[in-house]
């Protein structure tokens, strides 16, 4: 035990790599299921996102306890965001990026009302102007109130976004089949 709540989705998908669905049981278990995409279809997918860092730091622990804190009360939108997590995977499996920005952007305003401090004044301010410059959808990624904005886009609008979003730094994102790997840049 690292002595902190922790979410099990970044680590998940961090070992396994590619794009995922998982199943988090109630037992504690969870079922891993593959959505099998070409290389050519992963390279689709990832000319649609961008992946933005806020320069905004945060312990996750705080938001996670707090979120844990309200699951009796939020049990219907987490099981919104359970059948979104199945439409997701349908529009990934058919290409739809249109139909999984908007899964994004429902399930993002459905988190942000999960706890506070999953987002802020500034984090929404930053979400509009993408959506305002072309973004399908999006969400903070981890538990929230900091980190990376992710963001669902037809690839010819990244340049606006990239530009609403200045001085923020658009971050190279590629899915692979693979896991974590470490790379060493320069010696």
């Amino acid at each position: 035990r690292l002595g902190g709540a922790q979410g099990k989705q970044d680590d998940y998908i961090a070992a396994f790599g590619g794009v995922q669905h998982f199943e988090f049981r109630a037992d504690d278990s969870v079922r891993t299921a593959p959505i099998p995409l070409s290389r050519a279809a992963r390279e689709e997918l990832s000319d649609h996102l961008s992946l933005f860092y806020t320069g905004i730091t945060r312990k996750a622990d705080g938001i996670l306890r707090s979120q844990s804190q309200r699951t009796e009360q939020n049990i219907p939108t987490l099981e919104r965001m359970r059948a979104l997590a199945v439409d997701a995977r349908e529009a990934i499996v058919h290409h739809d990026w249109p139909a999984l920005g908007a899964v994004m952007d429902e399930g993002w305003a459905l988190k942000r009302g999960l706890t506070d401090g999953i987002s802020t004044a500034e984090i929404d301010g930053w979400y509009g102007r993408a959506k305002a410059a072309g973004a399908l959808g999006g969400k903070i990624t981890g538990a929230g109130g900091g980190g990376f904005l992710l963001l669902l886009h037809p690839p010819e609008r990244s340049h606006q976004i990239a530009a609403a979003l200045a001085p923020m730094a658009r971050l190279p994102i590629r899915i692979t089949p693979e896991g974590s790997r470490i790379l060493f840049v320069g010696r």
